[in-house]
């Protein structure tokens, strides 16, 4: 192989690895951001619950 086919194929293959990087990447990000609002409504979810809880427990306190 001469130096400039050796030379393509390695920038070809360079180019080839950071795209396939940058979209490692995205996918990584957006794995991300969909724990977080999954994290997010339980969160709320609990928040609620909680609260409903709270409620409850002050009613049947002050009812005695």
């Amino acid at each position: 192989m001469s130096m400039k086919t050796m030379a393509i194929v390695a920038a070809t293959l360079g180019i080839g690895t950071v795209l396939s990087l940058l979209i490692a990447v995205s996918h990584i990000v957006s794995e991300i951001r969909s724990i977080d609002n999954e994290l997010m409504i339980e969160m709320d979810s609990f928040k609620v619950r909680s609260y409903f809880l709270s409620s409850l427990l002050r009613f049947s306190c002050s009812s005695r």
